[in-house]
C-alpha cells in the first residue's frame, strides 16, 4: 500500500482563505469555530473544574441539540444499525442502571437516571453522523478544529503541570485527586492531546516527512511524563506501534522502527528532566502486575486500592450477575462513598462493568470490538486513498486507544460516547466514499 498523503488533502487544507477577514466571513470558518465550542463540550474537558461543573449540563443539551438539528430542514437522518446502537446506549444503558441500581440497594429511578445523565452524550454521535452525511458539515473542518484544540489543550496544561505543584491545591476539589496533600495528581484534560500526538504521527507514517514526528514529539512527552497512570502508556505504544504497521511491508519495518525511536527518545527526555518519574514508572508496573499475579499488599497506592475494591466488588456481581447493581447516584445517600468508602467503579475496568451493568452490559458493549474489527479493514484500504486521511487514521488510532485501555479502565462502557464519537466519524468517511462494499 501507498502511504504517501494524496496531494488532494493536502489541496483541501491550503483552500481555506489566506487573509483574516476573508476567512471570518467565510461559512467553513464559522463552523470550526462552531466546533471549537461544541468539541470541549462533548468532551467534557471542563468538568473536574469546580466553577465549571455544569459545562456537563451545557454539553448534554448541545448534544440533544445537535442531534435534532441534523435532522432538521427536511435532511433525513442516515439510518443504520449504529444509529440505533447509539440510541439505546443514551437511553436503553441508563434505564438499565436505574433500574438495576433500584433493585441491588432501593435507590429510587430517578437518582440512577439523574447519575447517568451522561449518557445522553452519546446522541452528539448521532448528529455528527448525520451532519456529515447531508453535507452540513465536513472533515476539513473537522480537522482544523481537532489540530487547534490539541495545541491548545498542549499550552494551556503543560505549563500546570511544569509549574503548579498539585499538592499545594487539594482544596480544588474533584480537578486534584486526593492523595493526602503528598500524591495528590492533577485531573487535567488529555483527549486532544492524545489526539494531536496521534494525529501528527499519522502524518508522519503518511508522508514520511520528519517534521511531523517532531511536532508529536511534545504531545507524546507530556502524555508519558504528565500522567501516573501505567494503562495510558501501554495503551499509547501498542496505538503507535499499530499505526506504523499499517502499510505495506516495505515501509512497515521503516514506520516501526521510527516509531520506536521516537518513544525511546521521549522516554530518554523525561528520564534527563525527571529521573524520578522513570524509576516510580518502573515500580508501579512492578506493582501492578504483582497485584495481578495474586499479591494481597503492594507499595503503589492506587495498585492496593484495586485489590481491596475487588473483594468489595464480587459478592454483588454473584448476587445480580445478570444486570448488575446499577449506577448509585452521589446524590443517594452518600452514593458509593457512604456504602464502601473510597471506591470508584472504573478502577476495576472489565469488573467494575460488571458490578454496574452485569453481563447484559458487558456483551452488549462488547459489540464495540465486534464494530473495530469491521472497519479495521477499512481504514487500512482507505489510508491512501481518500482526502483527509491523516484525520481519518487519528480516529482510528483514537479509537484503539480507548478500545484497548477500557480492559482494565472501563472508558467504551462507563463513558461510551467518545468511542461512539470515533466510530460515528470513520463509518461516515467511509460511507462518503463509498468505499465500506470494496474494503470487505
Amino acid at each position: 500500500m501507498n502511504m504517501s498523503v494524496p496531494a488532494r488533502e493536502l489541496a483541501g487544507m491550503s483552500s481555506w482563505p489566506a487573509y483574516p477577514i476573508a476567512a471570518v466571513r467565510d461559512p467553513r470558518t464559522t463552523r470550526v469555530v462552531a466546533l471549537l465550542v461544541a468539541l470541549p463540550l462533548f468532551f467534557s474537558v471542563a468538568r473536574y473544574i469546580p466553577a465549571l461543573k455544569w459545562s456537563l449540563e451545557i454539553g448534554i443539551l448541545l448534544s440533544v441539540g445537535a442531534a435534532l438539528l441534523s435532522n432538521a430542514g427536511g435532511r433525513p437522518a442516515t439510518r443504520s444499525t449504529f444509529n440505533v446502537y447509539i440510541m439505546l446506549t443514551a437511553f436503553g444503558l441508563p434505564l438499565l442502571g436505574a433500574f438495576a441500581a433500584y433493585l441491588a440497594f432501593d435507590q429510587p429511578m430517578v437518582y440512577g437516571l439523574a447519575a447517568q445523565r451522561g449518557g445522553l452524550l452519546a446522541l452528539f454521535a448521532y448528529a455528527v453522523g448525520n451532519l456529515i452525511g447531508n453535507g452540513r458539515l465536513t472533515f476539513a473542518e473537522f480537522e482544523r478544529a481537532f489540530i487547534i484544540l490539541a495545541w491548545l489543550n498542549l499550552a494551556i496544561c503543560a505549563p500546570v503541570l511544569m509549574l503548579l505543584d498539585p499538592n499545594n491545591y487539594s482544596e480544588l476539589g474533584s480537578l486534584v485527586s486526593d492523595g493526602g496533600g503528598v500524591f495528590n495528581e492533577f485531573h487535567l484534560p488529555m483527549s486532544f492531546i492524545i489526539f494531536g500526538a496521534l494525529y501528527y504521527i499519522g502524518m508522519w507514517m503518511l508522508s514520511d516527512r520528519a517534521r511531523y514526528g517532531l511536532l508529536a514529539a511534545p504531545f507524546i512527552l507530556y502524555i508519558v511524563a504528565g500522567n501516573n497512570g501505567r494503562i495510558v502508556n501501554i495503551a499509547l505504544a501498542v496505538t503507535l506501534l499499530t499505526i506504523a504497521w499499517i502499510g505495506s511491508p516495505r515501509k512497515r519495518v521503516k514506520n516501526i522502527s521510527a516509531a520506536l525511536a521516537l518513544a525511546i527518545g521521549v522516554v530518554l527526555v523525561v528520564g534527563i528532566i525527571n529521573p524520578d518519574k522513570i524509576g516510580s514508572m518502573i515500580l508501579k508496573y512492578q506493582d501492578a502486575f504483582a497485584a495481578v499475579s495474586g499479591a494481597y499488599d503492594v507499595a503503589d497506592v492506587s495498585a492496593n486500592a484495586r485489590i481491596i475494591q475487588s473483594e468489595l466488588v464480587w459478592p454483588y456481581i454473584y448476587s445480580s450477575p445478570i444486570i448488575g447493581t446499577g449506577v448509585v447516584s452521589n446524590e443517594w445517600n452518600g452514593g458509593y462513598q457512604q456504602m464502601f468508602g473510597y471506591f470508584h467503579p472504573s478502577d476495576l475496568g472489565m469488573i467494575g462493568v460488571l458490578f454496574v451493568y452485569g453481563i447484559v452490559g458487558v456483551l452488549f458493549f462488547s459489540v464495540q470490538y465486534l464494530v473495530f474489527a469491521r472497519i479495521a479493514p477499512v481504514v487500512s484500504y482507505m489510508a491512501d486513498k481518500v482526502p483527509y486521511n491523516a484525520l481519518l487514521l487519528a480516529l482510528f488510532a483514537n479509537l484503539l486507544f480507548v478500545l484497548f485501555s477500557s480492559v482494565v479502565t472501563g472508558t467504551f462502557i462507563l463513558v461510551p460516547e467518545q468511542t461512539l464519537f470515533f466510530f460515528a466519524m470513520i463509518i461516515a468517511q467511509a460511507r462518503q466514499n463509498h468505499v465500506m462494499a470494496a474494503a470487505r
